[in-house]
């Protein structure tokens, strides 16, 4: 059996269980005989896709219906959600009776299809044994990370995220192992430039890169200065290509939130940076001209940093409420954390901060300028990993491949047997992963979010009086991607929280909130629609229990508004009860309701 097919029927293995895996979301994305998203953007993604695979309204790069009236720019830029498109329109063409919705839910899947051999093809430009790689294949099938990325239904574009993090890591691997190649400093160029079309934040990916050439360029051993030369040269010409379709570019709109002029300005940043260490020997007073020059050239874009820096650091006006942007360390501080995070990570996920160290030591003592690369961007990845769990999948495929590697090389110098070790490793990955297996058969919530399973009974409601009188719905600023999606309403505001105007509408949409019905009506006459949605309807005990929580709570815990419309015997004439869900015991009110406003 010749070792190529070897490595395919490993991938076909890890697939077939990776997908078994990702088929657990099932519970989630199908629900009352109907296919709907998972996760709360993938259901904005939903509706833009399914919008742009249509005749009408067809494409937006600017939505009218969110952060109304003005209106917004999306800070998703055009090309997952457009290529996707045009995957669903070919796939109706196949199967035109089929629901749009459900043919989208599967695009997880293909993307899972195509990550798991971009993984296995990193672990064989790695030069990493094959036992190892099916020890690596196994610990990436099973990892609950792939699962949440890759679950049918889940429509968000971090998967294509983890693509592009696991191209640029081996693409870049293929060129130093050849660093001579103006071929494949090319293709490293090329996927560098394409990464940001797919989300914005995505030029980071070159930080990491410019670091390792950084480090071999003080080790005296960057590439040839034609090879770097091609590399800029692709960098600048592939950002320049993915920018023309932009309206925020063509607009001339200069800020990282969108794909705009940001992106090609700090293309030639990145650019100059590799034409300096291409043209100039390193020597100290060379470095600190360097340093002097990137000082310069990061001042125009300063304000942009510190902007990238608050979402890290969720200063964002709503960023603490929503659970993706939370530190993975923040589990250790919470009841029950311990096993939440071995549950996402595994229990080798303990010796991150330690692998991380690892990773800073190599940068320097290895030899081989591919492994410095690894090492690189295992460091950087594993540092974003640690500042947010929505960061993950810059440095998950280190979590077990880069310890996998260190054993590797131990193992060929000490002459281990190789029976022995594989055993070991296979047996630490198995029982790593044991506090894991319980999501096998773990039943998710509706649209994987208990708030939309509260709401979502109203929203076929909410749908047809948006079909035949299109208005404004105020809605909880979680619930804005379900009005989106369900209806053909407008919003104040939704869960994109990145730009100034995100956070004033936020602001706006709470102040909303504070006001009483009859207040609502004499300030604000263009709302039409409100969705009454209450959380925290039962609270657990110390004991285990679970207990009805109080009226009075939940008095406190909700704005006004929604109180009232709750609670309230005298509600204002104007406003018609639609449709709601009640709770059923004995408090007798509605949790979930609608609203329509008739002046």
């Amino acid at each position: 059996m010749s070792q190529r097919f070897k490595y395919i029927l490993l991938w076909a293995a890890a697939f077939g269980t990776a997908l078994f895996m990702a088929m657990n979301f099932k519970s989630a994305a199908f629900v009352n005989d109907e296919w709907i998203p998972v996760g709360n953007d993938s259901f904005y993604h939903a509706r833009r896709i399914i919008d742009a695979a249509g005749d009408e309204p067809g494409f937006y790069q600017f939505d009218q219906k969110i952060h109304a009236p003005e209106g917004s720019w999306l800070t998703w830029p055009w090309a997952y959600d457009y290529l996707a498109a045009k995957l669903l329109r070919t796939a109706q063409l196949f199967s035109p009776t089929v629901p749009a919705m459900q043919l989208l839910a599967l695009l997880p899947l293909l993307i899972l299809f195509i990550n798991t051999a971009l993984f296995l093809w990193l672990t064989r430009a790695l030069r990493l044994s094959f036992d190892m790689t099916v020890i690596a294949a196994l610990a990436f099938a099973l990892s609950p990370l792939t699962q949440g990325l890759h679950g049918i239904g889940i429509i968000d574009h971090h998967n294509v995220e983890f693509s592009f993090v696991l191209l640029t890591l081996l693409t870049g691997v293929m060129w130093l192992d050849k660093p001579e190649s103006g071929r494949k400093a090319a293709v490293l160029g090329l996927v560098l430039g394409a990464a940001p079309a797919f989300h914005n934040g995505l030029f980071v990916l070159q930080l990491p890169v410019l670091a390792t050439l950084g480090v071999l360029w003080m080790q005296s051993r960057a590439p040839s200065r034609q090879s770097l030369t091609v590399l800029a040269a692709a960098l600048v010409c592939t950002t320049l290509l993915v920018l023309l379709p932009s309206e925020p570019f063509r607009s001339g709109l200069f800020s990282f939130q969108m794909l705009s002029w940001f992106h090609f300005y700090v293309a030639c940043l990145s650019a100059l940076a590799l034409i300096y260490i291409a043209m100039v020997r390193y020597r100290h007073a060379s470095l600190a001209v360097f340093l002097g020059l990137a000082v310069l050239g990061l001042l125009p874009i300063l304000t942009d940093v510190l902007s990238g820096f608050s979402f890290i650091s969720r200063e964002i006006v709503g960023l603490d409420e929503i659970g993706e942007a939370e530190s993975p360390l923040m589990y250790f501080t919470q009841d029950g954390g311990f096993r939440q995070f071995i549950r996402r990570y595994s229990v080798i996920g303990l010796a991150i901060p330690v692998l991380l160290i690892v990773s800073l030591l190599k940068c320097r003592k290895t030899q081989s300028e591919s492994r410095v690369l690894f090492a690189v961007m295992s460091a950087f990845g594993l540092t974003l990993l640690l500042c947010q769990f929505r960061l993950h999948y810059f440095g998950s495929f280190a979590i077990v491949l880069g310890w996998l590697l260190v054993i590797d090389e131990w193992r060929l110098q000490q002459a281990t047997p190789n029976i022995r070790v594989l055993a070991l490793c296979m047996c630490a990955v198995l029982l790593a992963y044991v506090p894991s297996f319980n999501l096998l058969f773990y039943r998710y919530l509706p649209g994987q979010d208990v708030g939309y399973e509260m709401v979502m009974d109203v929203l076929p409601a909410l749908h047809e009086q948006c079909a035949a009188a299109p208005g404004l719905a105020i809605a909880e600023r979680n619930s804005g991607h379900y009005v989106r999606y369900h209806s053909d309403c407008s919003v104040v505001a939704n869960n994109f929280l990145l730009t100034e105007q995100h956070e004033e509408k936020s602001r706006e949409l709470d102040a909303i909130m504070a006001l009483s019905p009859q207040k609502l009506l004499a300030t604000r006459a263009d709302i039409d629609y409100v969705v009454v949605q209450l959380s925290g309807l039962y609270a657990r005990r110390s004991d285990g229990t679970v207990v009805p929580t109080s009226i009075d709570y939940l008095k406190q815990r909700h704005g006004k508004l929604f109180s009232d419309l709750t609670f309230s015997d005298s509600l204002p004439k104007e406003f018609e009860l639609i449709d709601e869900v009640r709770v059923a015991d004995e408090r007798d009110f509605a949790y979930a309701s609608l609203y329509r406003i008739v002046r």
